[in-house]
């Protein structure tokens, strides 16, 4: 159960690096300051489908919108 916790506990102050880091230089954390995400159908052949605008920062990829 500690191993577990552990893992847990790391990922999650990996995320909060993360994040941290994109909020200091402006960049929406979600798309990565592109300002859409790309969904892939297949995991095989990729095929792009759809790129959608990021519903976190509504498609400006700055973090002052998230």
């Amino acid at each position: 159960m500690n191993f577990l916790q552990a893992l847990s506990d790391w990922n999650k102050s990996r995320r909060e690096q993360y994040r941290t880091e994109l909020e200091s230089i402006g960049k929406c954390p979600d798309c990565r300051g592109q300002g859409y995400n790309i969904i892939i159908s297949s995991v095989y052949i990729p095929t792009y489908e759809s790129i959608l605008d990021c519903h976190s920062c509504n498609g400006t990829g700055s973090y002052s919108e998230s």
